[in-house]
């Protein structure tokens, strides 16, 4: 379940945000969505578009607070683990955030040393010699996974959007 990725090339941080607006279509309570990349790759881009596509729009990025909620149904909490050391994430307490029916976002989960959830979407932030121009490979894992990656190849069908399958 859930083993192919999706790759999406995004030519402008307008493309991440609307990625992400797209893929809001396909959320539900207690999804973790891990978010890997550099600096400035488009997280918290791409994590607008979904806080949009869910009714919200003010997203800032975490980077200092580490924790951020918005008013969200489901409830969107954007977590940034950057400036934190393996094993603190345990500190925030992410499990009660899914058992909670939240969706979760992670910026940095390399760093924690356990993730929370069972329903998981990865993306990857690849850079390209463009510095605008990214690739965003997307991998979900869990129970659901296999129906959400369906929904999303349609709407990126119908969306015309340039992807690939592996």
């Amino acid at each position: 379940m859930g083993t192919r990725c999706i790759t999406c090339l995004s030519e402008s941080p307008e493309r991440t945000r609307l990625l992400g607006e797209l893929l809001s279509g396909f959320v539900e309570k207690a999804l973790c969505i891990l978010l890997r990349g550099n600096l400035g790759a488009g997280k918290t881009v791409f994590t607008r578009g979904l806080a949009k596509g869910l009714g919200f729009e003010a997203v800032r990025s975490p980077s200092f607070s580490l924790v951020l909620e918005y008013p969200t149904r489901p409830r969107l909490v954007h977590v940034d683990l950057y400036r934190i050391e393996s094993g603190q994430e345990e500190d925030l307490a992410l499990e009660e955030y899914i058992e909670d029916g939240n969706v979760l976002v992670i910026e940095w989960p390399e760093r924690a040393r356990s993730l929370p959830g069972t329903d998981r979407w990865f993306l990857d932030f690849i850079d390209s010699e463009n510095p605008t121009r990214r690739l965003l490979r997307w991998r979900a894992e869990g129970p659901r996974s296999d129906a959400v990656e369906t929904l999303f190849l349609r709407k990126l069908e119908e969306e015309r959007w340039t992807y690939s399958l592996e």
